[in-house]
Parts: structure tokens; sequence; C-alpha cells
């Protein structure tokens, strides 16, 4: 299994993933989006730095994931596009071909499907990307499963968080549960320019786009915990608050905490007794408790921080002076309401 970082409106922030792509990472994009533009240019350079050894492309996306003989033709034409840049880089990058993100067709309709992209680009490396939950099917060959409630497919399947915020998951079950998978995606809303999964945003409208910071915390999702965290019933620790405004607000993106405990602060701390964070108290939560904001910064900064403190990044959480539990800053914990 290879991690990669699934993109997908990626066209709207080349420069940004130029920027922070790490070294040996896939990475998944729409080939072509109305309202977003066209992913080979930015997949291309990807492509050159060296870093990025597979590229999944959607050829087709639709809101109401409907494909029938009007859209297999459009299909068409983009894997006819999108054939050159394939050609071109055989020997350098893995690209795999995906027809449509999400379809709900039956197994022949997919593997005619199949057929129609592997006639336009010859030798294509196909994979099949069903909306399981609405009736779309597995073939055989490399499929493609979405969402945090995913499970194992038989054979060959690469997995993308897309659908489901990969920073409000249980990443470390998910992966233990899919580590056969070729291509463990991460993804995000802002992936898309979505400040939440619920934002409803028209795609020419959107501008919630990532920060090199989102994109480095989603990275450190890799690094997954070791030893065991705890919080008590009904604690919630957010690594990422939610996204309100563009640009992001001070908080977003940051940790918060919902417990049903009221007191002036949440005290993170090494073994040591060295303070790595501060989460004051910020009011009371509408779906009940009481929200902390983190006054340090980004989660994955303070795991790092823990780190160089202690060699790992496990930290205590104390609040009114004892100790109630211990997380890793990087990775949500507690309840998944």
């Amino acid at each position: 299994m290879i991690y990669g970082l699934d993109y997908l409106c990626g066209a709207k922030y080349p420069d940004v993933i130029l920027a922070e792509h790490p070294q040996g990472w896939a990475a998944g994009f729409f080939s072509k989006l109305d309202g977003i533009g066209d992913a080979l240019p930015i997949s291309q350079k990807l492509i050159d730095t060296g870093r990025c050894p597979r590229i999944r492309l959607h050829l087709l996306w639709k809101d109401d994931h409907t494909f029938g003989a009007a859209e297999f033709e459009q299909i068409r034409r983009e894997a006819r596009r999108v054939n050159p840049f394939v050609q071109r880089n055989k020997g350098k990058c893995e690209i795999r071909i995906s027809g449509a993100c999400e379809h709900k067709l039956k197994r022949a309709d997919a593997e005619r499907l199949r057929a129609i992209v592997r006639a336009e680009i010859p030798g294509c490396l196909y994979v099949n990307t069903p909306w399981i939950k609405g009736g779309g099917e597995t073939i055989s060959g490399i499929n493609e499963a979405h969402g945090a409630d995913a499970t194992a497919l038989r054979g060959q399947y690469d997995f993308s968080f897309d659908g489901n915020n990969a920073v409000d998951s249980d990443v470390a079950a998910i992966t233990k549960r899919l580590a056969g998978c070729d291509t463990f995606y991460i993804w995000n809303s802002q992936c898309n320019g979505r400040k939440t999964t619920q934002d409803k945003t028209p795609r020419p409208e959107r501008k919630a786009w990532p920060t090199s910071r989102y994109i480095d915390s989603w990275i450190a999702l890799s690094r997954l915990p070791t030893g065991k965290t705890s919080l008590p019933a009904k604690w919630i620790y957010k690594s990422h608050a939610d996204q309100h405004e563009v640009p992001p607000e001070p908080r977003a993106g940051k940790p918060v905490w919902i417990c049903p405990v009221k007191a002036s602060e949440i005290v993170i701390r090494c073994r040591n007794g060295q303070v790595v964070d501060r989460a004051k108290y910020y009011g009371p939560f509408t779906g009940g408790g009481w929200r902390y904001y983190s006054t340090a910064g980004f989660g994955y900064l303070t795991a790092e921080k823990a780190i160089r403190i202690q060699g790992d990044a496990l930290c205590q959480v104390v609040i009114g002076g004892k100790v109630v539990g211990v997380i890793h800053p990087a990775f949500r914990a507690g309840s998944f309401r």
C-alpha cells in the first residue's frame, strides 16, 4: 500500500500541490471538470518533479452519479484527449484511469465503459469506481472504494476518503481495515474547494482551497499513533476545527475540544510534564457540552513538538489538575458523533 492525496479539484491550486506534495505519494484528480478546469498541466508538472509514482484520473464526475449513453460518449472523448498524456508518461509514472467517478452502473455496463476507455487509451491501467451505496458494482481488475465506512474489496483495489473528511474519521481503524488496498487516498472537503462536506457552493464559485498547513496536516495522518489513546465518555477532540470562512478564520483547521466538563482550560502535556498546548474555554456547544480552542496551532505541529521532547507524540490530557486521557494531537479522538 502507498498513500496518496486525492486532490480531485487540484487544477484550481497547482502551486500549493507542487510546493507540498510528499515524496512517494500518489495523487488523484478529475482530469477535466466544468467549473474547475484541466488537471493535466498540474499532473504533468507533478510527474516531472519525480515525487509522484502514481496518478489516478477520473474522466467524468456527475453530482447525481447517473451515467448513460450520452455520458459514455463524453467519457470516450475525454479518454481520447487524455491518451497523449498517458502515452507520453509511460515509464515515468503509473497512470490509472477511472472512467466515471462513483457511478451506479451494473457490472455489464461498467465493463462496457472500461472497454470504451481502453479503446481510446491503449494499455490503459483501468480503475472501476462504483458508488456501491447507490448500486454501482465492482468488476474484475482494479476497483476503487470511497468513504470512511468502506469495506475491503475482493482482489486489487484503491481507497479514497472522498465523501468523508479524513480528519474527522478514525484513520487508524480505517487503515487497519483497508490495509490490503493498493492506494490509500487522503481526502478532505478543501480538496474540492468546500469549507465542509455540507458546503453546497457551486463549483465555479468555490474558494476554500487547501493551504500548505492543511496539506501538511493531512500528510501527518500517515504517521499513525503508536501506543494506546483514550478519552472519557462524551469527550470529543477534533484535531481540525471546521472552516466557516474564506480565507480560513484563525481557528479553522486547529484543534477544538467539546466535553461535558467546564473549566478555564484543557492542558496538553508530555509525560515529563512539559506543556505543548493549552486549549482555552470558549463557551457552550449547541450540541451539548463546552468548547475549548487550542492556542498552539495545528495539531500535527503539537505532535511534532511532543516527538522532539519525548520521542513519540502521545500526550496527556489534563483538566482541573487531573490527567483524564491520552491523545495523539494530529488525530481526532474520543467520540465520533
